[in-house]
Parts: structure tokens; sequence; C-alpha cells
């Protein structure tokens, strides 16, 4: 193999004993095979170092091209990707989370056939739920671009500004020099939306953006992620952060305040959607203190002072109008009820 790789596969692990042996399978079994694989550890606490030294040890196939890595603290899945990156010597990286999978044996020959007929910096590929099928995740119709070829950074970034299609990391392959390498602001124990993050400044680098919408990588649902765990404030705080330095990198883009107006509604969306997340499991007074805490966030309170409602649900609107005036009570128990309506 090349001193420099095409593709540097990086998986942050953390606790993940039970899945990153089938995670380094499914590289290892790759019919491409240049490559290199970066394994970050965020200090696990069961066996999951064990379980990879192991394969390693057992696979001819990944002498020479595996690194292992272990954080000084936990600190993180942003931190532990940065880590990795830093290390990285491919031309491409591909983030792979421990307990996924690339879905076929063919995924990285394919994901190189499109970066070579392209050029471009950012491959955009799907994900399915359903091993070995093509049950796409990622709806990419946002983009019109009828399932493979060339996209617009315009466009691209209209629909990152709109929603969180575009957030994975695990869909794209990057150009290694778009990607950040050391610590930024806030970034240490950040484990909620830390993909949207590594976005923006990939969305600042990169310009090409090439669209080969089939399913390539496995997404296991995994029902003791931080993503489907009880839903706690410090998600509210970090998304907040968050989308902060969202706003900021639109404000920056010249005469693009209609992206900002975009971002702002899909804010309000989501404001709206932590209100009846926060509700399950808290009695009204405890989530009426919650509601209060969710408006005093700066970044709440800058999209409350921006509404932009029209067309959006009654239930939606109503939500968002208690919590503009200050009405965390009444906010509550129109969570809670529909909660329960759920």
């Amino acid at each position: 193999m090349s001193s420099d790789p095409f593709f540097s596969i990086c998986i942050p692990t953390f606790n993940a004993c039970g899945y990153v042996l089938d995670c380094l399978a499914s590289v290892v079994s790759q019919t491409f095979e240049d490559w290199e694989l970066i394994v970050c550890d965020d200090c696990s606490t069961d066996l999951t170092l064990d379980v990879v030294k192991r394969f390693v040890v057992s696979e001819p196939a990944l002498a020479g091209r595996f690194t292992l890595i272990r954080m000084d603290e936990n600190s993180g899945p942003f931190l532990a990707r940065r880590r990795a990156f830093a290390q990285a010597q491919g031309r491409y990286v591909i983030c792979l989370d421990s307990d996924d999978e690339l879905n076929s044996k063919t995924s990285l020959y394919e994901i190189h056939e499109a970066i070579c007929r392209s050029s471009c910096d950012v491959l955009l590929f799907n994900m399915t739920d359903q091993k070995n099928e093509e049950h796409f995740l990622v709806d990419y119709s946002c983009l019109d671009a009828n399932g493979v070829g060339p996209v617009s950074k315009e466009k691209v970034i209209a629909a990152f500004s709109s929603g969180y299609q575009l957030n994975n990391l695990a869909s794209k392959a990057i150009r290694r020099q778009c990607l950040g390498i050391g610590d930024c602001q806030f970034s240490k124990g950040l484990r909620m939306c830390e993909d949207r993050l590594e976005m923006v400044g990939v969305l600042g680098s990169a310009e090409k953006f090439y669209l080969y919408d089939k399913a390539l990588y496995y997404y296991r649902s995994n029902c003791i992620s931080t993503t489907h765990g009880f839903f706690s404030f410090e998600y509210c705080k970090q998304q907040a952060l968050v989308e902060n330095v969202v706003s900021v990198f639109l404000d920056s883009m010249e005469k693009r305040q209609d992206l900002l107006k975009t971002l702002n509604r899909n804010s309000l969306l989501v404001i709206s959607h932590d209100m009846r997340r926060l509700a399950a499991g808290r009695t009204i007074r405890c989530l009426a203190k919650e509601m209060e805490r969710l408006s005093s966030l700066p970044w709440f309170e800058a999209c409350l002072s921006r509404p932009c409602l029209e067309g959006t649900r009654v239930d939606i609107r109503l939500r968002i109008k208690l919590l503009e005036r200050d009405y965390y009570f009444l906010a509550a128990c129109v969570c809670k009820l529909l909660d329960a309506l759920e």
C-alpha cells in the first residue's frame, strides 16, 4: 500500500464492545483496498479496547495501516474524531460510527469511482437502517440532482440551513483538507449536534459537491445512544451553541439573508419539537422550569425575537407563542397534554 492511502476511515469509539467488531470487519472485507483505519477511543470503560486489539492481531490485512489512539479523558465524539482526523493521511476521510457498518463489500469501491469521476471535495451518498437494502435514510430531493450528479454549493448550503438532512458526517466522503483537526470553542464534551458543527467548517472550505444517491452505509439504530435516551436539557444547550455557529456562518455570506430567515424558521420548529421531547418523564412543575431555562438561552431568545411561523401547524405556533410570552406553566401543560395524546 502507498504511504498516502486514498481513504482514511475514522472511527471514534466509546463503550461499543457489542458492535465494534462488526464495524471493523465491514472495513476489512472491502474489495477496494487502498485505505487506512484509525480508531480513536474516548476512554471506554467496557471491553471495547480489548475487542479492537484482538481483532487487529487476528487480521493480517491491517498490518501497517491501522492506528489506535486513546483520548486522555472522555471528551465526546467531536474531539475524538478530530484526533483521528489529525492522524489521517488519506486523500479523503470517511467517518464510520463504531456501532455502524459499511453496507456492502463494494461500498468503498463505489465511493472511489464516484470521486474519480467527479473530482469533488465532498461526495454525498446515502444510508440505510436495513442491512444490504436500499432503504434510504437521507432525502436528497432538495438538491434537485436526480440521484447522481454534481450539486452546487449554494444548494447544499440552502438545504443545510433549512433542516438536518445533510448533517451526518457518515453519509459523506470528504477531502481531508476540508476537515478541521484541532480543538474549537466549547467542543470539549460536545455529544449532540457535533456533526452539524463539523459540517459548518466543511461547507466553508469545500467547493465541489457530488451526489451518489445509493445506500452505502448501514446505520444501526441503537436504543442506548445519546440520541435515543432520556431527553436532557443539556441537548438544548449544546444545540443552541452549535446553531449559533451556523447562524454566524450564514450571516457571513454576502446578501444571503434569505438563508438566515430559513434557518430561523427551522430553528423555531426545532424549539417546538424540543418542548415536546422535554415533556416526557417530567412533572408539569419541573417542565415549566425547563421551559424557562429554554427561553433564556441567548440563541433561542434570538430565534423568538424573529418569529417566522407562517404556514406551520397550530400546535407548533401555540407552543412557540407561549414560550415567547413567558407563559411557562401553560406551555408545560400544553406539552404534557400533547405528549399524553401522542
